[in-house]
């Protein structure tokens, strides 16, 4: 064999496995992390009670509220559909109304297992309000 071929061989040897690591790594990472993915829909959610809040100048009691039809002006705080108030996991987000006594409201997904508690990606992901 002559020494060029050598040579070619010797960075496939290499080559090969480096390129199948990284096509694993590629298929693996199928989707946003849902994590962020439901921290910004608890966003949304609670910039839109604030939004309703200077429009009438009263807190919403739910999440009703902040779609077109059932406010008293129509005003859409949310797009439609239960993409918004769902987190990443498909588990409706919980909202708690303002409350005076504490000084603000809260949304609440309870993470990938959808029960209270957890670590990681079943953790309790919250957003306040005031």
């Amino acid at each position: 064999m002559r020494k060029a071929s050598r040579w070619f061989l010797v960075v496939i040897i290499l080559c090969v496995p480096v390129i199948a690591l990284l096509a694993i790594r590629l298929r693996q990472h199928v989707g946003p992390d849902p994590i962020i993915t439901t921290k910004m829909r608890l966003s949304q959610v609670t910039q839109a009670s604030k939004f309703y809040h200077i429009a009438y100048v009263l807190w919403p009691t739910g999440f009703a509220e902040l779609y077109a039809e059932h406010n008293s002006n129509h005003v859409a705080f949310l797009p439609p559909g239960e993409r918004t108030t769902n987190d990443a996991w498909r588990h409706p987000l919980l909202y708690r109304p303002f409350d005076p006594a504490l000084g603000y409201g809260t949304v609440v997904s309870m993470g990938r297992d959808g029960k209270s508690g957890g670590v990681g990606e079943d953790a309790d992901i919250e957003d306040r309000f005031q």
